[in-house]
């Protein structure tokens, strides 16, 4: 991401360390939220609970994969927070809460019966990239534009429907 930004947006980009940093976790959030978020999908769509009867209790190939895929996200940010704990607020929270994460996503693996759960928290991910779309926009002086309107509409939409109303859907589909 580092590259990437480098050349298409130069001006943008920065030349404070912290800046750099901001934009290259949220560049990777972006990218794990959309393939993690799709993922979840795929899974409730193709294989829960059509194939195991559950949306909780379950297992599939496709699930372990996002799982494992986001305790090596959760792992990886961890230490970039850790290392750089300076340029971002809230060490402590974020720092705790990869810990959860990543202890989370690994017990899945291990626990089959658990990974219909963590898929089910894996599908508020779905709202990641609109948050970091609309900061993009921001940092890079867009904040008039139709683009970020629509962002920040696509944000609030995708918010409220993952994680306000997504929270009692999950229990509900848990304790059917």
């Amino acid at each position: 991401s580092h590259l990437v930004f480098r050349v298409v947006m130069p001006e943008s980009y920065g030349e404070r360390s912290q800046h750099k940093i901001e934009w290259n976790t949220r560049i990777v959030s972006t990218i794990h939220a959309i393939v993690t978020g799709l993922g979840t999908v795929f899974v409730f769509a193709t294989e829960m609970p059509h194939v195991w009867g559950s949306y909780c209790f379950t297992h599939s190939f496709i699930g372990k994969l996002v799982s494992a895929y986001s305790a090596g996200y959760f792992v990886a940010d961890f230490a970039i927070v850790a290392v750089f704990h300076r340029h971002f607020t809230s060490v402590l929270s974020t720092l705790l809460h990869h810990t959860m994460a990543a202890g989370a996503f690994m017990i899945s693996l291990h626990k089959p019966s658990s990974e219909g759960v963590v898929l089910l928290f894996l599908f508020t991910e779905l709202s990641t990239p609109f948050v970091n779309i609309r900061w993009f926009l921001l940092e890079t002086g867009h904040k008039e534009s139709v683009w970020f309107t629509r962002s920040s509409y696509a944000m609030g939409i995708s918010f409220f429907l993952v994680r306000i109303i997504g929270m009692p859907w999950r229990r509900l589909l848990c304790h059917q």
